[in-house]
């Protein structure tokens, strides 16, 4: 994502909700959340591995907000994600006591360390990025990026969508109470039908459940093409989940053990097969997803 001036206020929908105003207590000692700027941009939580984020309002005090069941927050994108990724956490351990550029935020706010704890976050105001020392007019600092700077918890993101085509389908394992909306095969949008209701794939809408004679969801199309009998899962990017079909209908979906992947026929030590399916994790090069030319970076901001 660029952060462009007349749309930094645009953000996506994510299904977000807003927990409570104040400090948080997740872990088992506090962190401080400083709030000396206010600005436009949102945070992620320290050590919740991107499930939650927060904003520095203008009466500077956070608001503190959940990502939805599978996804993450995405400092990049300014809002929860479900596609796959890598969440970046700033680290502490072997780092003497003082304050630390957070590369896994472009270098906008910088935590404190204290006897290999993070104790606290502090934003910088607009237009300025954290130096080592202070904060500086972002012309004067390049941030190093977290890929060496900080912790990388990869996930899998939500793959309700892989290998479908844009649209509405009803959620696996809901009955049709449930039904997502697919774009360039991620869930942007997970929706639940009023009570009584459920999800008709025919006109692509919730009606009254009396009416709807199928429940049809993602997996109907899972095996077509496929022999009976267990096969691999086609939304799965590393091979630990396999499917039962039968007649070309999906029968059911099946995880190997830990550490084991699916080889087409059973499931073995992951070391003995090289997965066909393996998908690169999308980390966060600044370059990843955007169009051939000339962007704004984000450790530097837009240029007016």
């Amino acid at each position: 994502m660029i952060f462009n001036k007349q749309r930094r206020y645009q953000w996506q929908n994510a299904a977000m909700t807003v927990l409570v105003i104040g400090a948080v207590n997740r872990l088992c000692y506090a962190i401080d959340f400083k709030c000396s700027n206010q600005d436009d941009f949102y945070y992620a939580v320290p050590d919740t591995r991107c499930n939650s984020y927060y904003r520095c309002n203008a009466q500077r005090t956070r608001v503190v907000h959940e990502c939805s069941p599978e996804s993450k927050f995405d400092f990049y994108k300014q809002t929860c994600s479900r596609a796959p990724g890598i969440c970046y956490e700033p680290v502490c351990t072997g780092r003497i006591d003082g304050h630390y550029p957070d590369t896994t935020h472009a270098c906008r706010r910088s935590y404190q360390c204290k006897s290999g704890r993070l104790i606290s976050v502090d934003n910088c105001p607009y237009g300025q990025l954290f130096s080592g020392h202070s904060c500086t007019a972002q012309d004067f600092v390049t941030c190093e990026l977290p890929q060496t700077t900080a912790i990388a918890y990869p996930f899998s993101g939500d793959r309700r969508c892989a290998g479908l085509a844009n649209g509405l389908y009803g959620a696996p394992n809901t009955n049709c109470a449930r039904h997502i909306t697919c774009e360039n095969q991620e869930v942007i949008k997970d929706t639940e039908c009023a009570d009584g209701y459920k999800y008709d794939d025919k006109v692509k809408q919730c009606r009254p459940a009396s009416q709807v004679a199928k429940c049809s969801g993602t997996t109907d199309n899972l095996c077509v093409g496929l022999p009976n009998g267990y096969n691999h899962d086609p939304t799965s990017t590393n091979c630990s989940s396999y499917i039962k079909c039968f007649n070309q209908k999906f029968i059911s979906r099946e995880f190997c053990s830990s550490l084991a992947v699916f080889n087409g026929n059973l499931c073995i030590p992951q070391p003995l097969y090289e997965c066909p399916f393996a998908k690169a994790v999308v980390d966060h090069d600044m370059c990843h997803g955007k169009l051939n030319g000339f962007h704004g970076d984000p450790r530097k901001g837009c240029v007016a």
